[in-house]
């Protein structure tokens, strides 16, 4: 870890470090080059590694020194922090502190009480007992972030954070959450999330803009948030259906949904919302008000089938008599029913995204990398649902752990007419459908992340002429090019995948498609 000797440039204003302790020494170096300091940005380094050695070695020397470097970067919190606090209290505006340490010092956090400018705090480390109250004292503050308000990184108790309503200028409230949150399908309800209960919230009546990242809310918590008449931005990591079990059943035997009709106000001022992911029956719940103009359902990322977005959950998850196995395919795979009434529930989901939904793009999921959904539990299967997304236009679709049969892949054609990206992640295509996804004349690409099983049903003959029917398309514009990229596959999977490739691409050097098509096998 790097220390500041002596300073670089005199007269800064802004300042940002990385991965620096900020000892006493290098806290009066810095007074020296920003005289008069305004932002001030303390950060953890990008990598654990001191040397960043590509080999980081076992994890025990990983533990050995990440717990040195929480408590060199505690004791450079302790002594130093506060001397540059108390010097800048006149100017400093902007105070960011993201490191890795149990909390923040007593000494830091009774320097912080001294600057009565601050406009913008964030703290992005565990708060100690008397934080609090020194934040509440910043009367100025109109932007605060706080992260990991528990103990163990996103389970916490916000019930202390209801003090803030004294913060008559608050204006933006941000949650961070240090660590992915991990889906438990089969206990959606007791999977770890922040906040717990967000009724501590509903009295900041100041807030234009709250963002809950890592937050797993249901009607509950959205009707504390609808009564923040100022808030125009929101975002929420997960909205679920709350699940509750059956007559004389354990506590955590979360099994059937709400006995209440779901109907979920929104804030009445609220114009864009931002959801990681929500349950599909959460989402049809949804009352916008008037003034709602985007919806946008996940971050974009440059690797889209990491997305997020709707999800399925479905019901007796913990039943065995509920399981589908195809012995056919593969035997490790666990296949759950589609919940009943998944077409009403879309249709409701989608009234909401209709003319809301940013970039036209979805991604439609089962949260469980381990098992599939079938359209079982729905006479019309994934179909019911496909049917409704026709409104959306969508011009991006990502399916996850769905097991799709034809009458699904027939849908998606008819509903989804406009697709120019389409990705399957982890998807059990049933055998021989494939060529029917080259009906999406304005298809411009195909990715299949992970084939699962499909591929598993097909001899080395079938695959190529699947692959080939796929490919081969006769529609489209010539002017127009279409990817196809089949990647996730083992080692294995690979030298089979290649060899079908070679052949088609040979295959279409000869037919002269209409289309060009680019297949990629990564």
């Amino acid at each position: 870890m790097v220390t500041i000797d002596t300073p670089i440039l005199d007269g800064l204003t802004h300042v940002t470090l990385t991965g620096k302790l900020l000892t006493p020494g290098a806290a009066r170096a810095l007074l020296s080059a920003a005289p008069s300091l305004r932002h001030l940005d303390l950060r953890s380094p990008s990598t654990w590694h001191p040397h960043n050695d590509p080999y980081p070695g076992p994890d025990s020397y990983r533990a050995e020194w990440l717990g040195k470097s929480a408590q060199q970067s505690s004791e450079a919190l302790a002594s130093g922090l506060p001397l540059v606090l108390r010097e800048r209290a006149a100017s400093l505006t902007t105070l960011d502190l993201s490191r890795s340490v149990p909390a923040l010092p007593d000494s830091a956090a009774s320097a912080l009480g001294a600057c009565t400018r601050l406009q913008q705090l964030g703290l992005r480390l565990p708060l100690g007992p008397n934080v609090l109250d020194t934040v509440v004292a910043l009367d100025g503050l109109r932007s605060l972030t706080l992260g990991n308000p528990g103990s163990d990184g996103c389970e916490g108790d916000l019930r202390h954070l209801s003090a803030l309503s004294s913060l008559s200028a608050l204006s933006q409230l941000v949650f961070t959450c240090g660590r992915e949150r991990v889906w438990d399908v089969m206990n959606l309800d007791a999977a770890g999330a922040i906040p717990s209960d967000v009724t501590p919230l509903s009295g900041l009546s100041s807030l234009v803009d709250l963002a809950l990242h890592g937050a797993a809310l249901d009607g509950e918590g959205l009707r504390c948030l609808a009564s923040l008449t100022a808030l125009t931005r929101l975002l929420v990591h997960t909205l679920k259906v709350k699940y509750w079990p059956p007559p004389g059943a354990a506590p955590d035997s979360y099994v059937g949904p709400s006995p209440a009709p779901l109907s979920w106000p929104l804030p009445p001022a609220l114009r864009h919302l931002r959801l990681d992911q929500a349950e599909v029956p959460a989402m049809a719940a949804l009352r916008p008000p008037a003034s709602l103009q985007v919806v946008e359902m996940s971050e974009s990322t440059d690797a889209k089938c990491n997305r997020l977005g709707l999800f399925f959950h479905p019901p007796a998850m913990a039943a065995a008599e509920e399981w589908i196995v195809d012995d056919e395919a593969d035997e490790d795979a666990l296949f759950y029913k589609l919940p009943e009434g998944c077409g009403p529930a879309m249709r409701g989901a989608v009234a909401l995204l209709a003319g809301r939904l940013k970039s036209n793009e979805l991604c439609i999921c089962l949260p469980d990398t381990s098992a599939y959904l079938t359209g079982e539990g729905d006479p019309a299967g994934h179909a019911a649902w496909i049917r409704e997304l026709r409104p959306l236009r969508l011009k991006s679709l990502c399916l996850g752990q769905l097991a799709l049969s034809a009458g699904d892949l027939v849908e998606l054609v008819v509903s989804a007419p406009d697709l120019e990206e389409l990705i399957l992640v982890d998807c059990h295509v049933e055998a021989g459908t494939l060529p029917l996804l080259n009906r999406l004349n304005r298809l411009k690409s195909l990715e299949i992340d992970h084939p699962g099983t499909w591929h598993h049903e097909l001899a080395p003959g079938m695959l190529r002429s699947q692959l080939l029917g796929l490919c081969a398309a006769d529609t489209g514009s010539p002017e127009e090019r279409m990817t196809v990229e089949v990647t996730g596959y083992s080692e294995g999977e690979g030298l089979r995948f290649e060899d079908a490739a070679g052949w088609v691409r040979g295959q279409l050097r000869v037919l002269g498609c209409r289309r060009q098509v680019v297949l990629g096998i990564w």
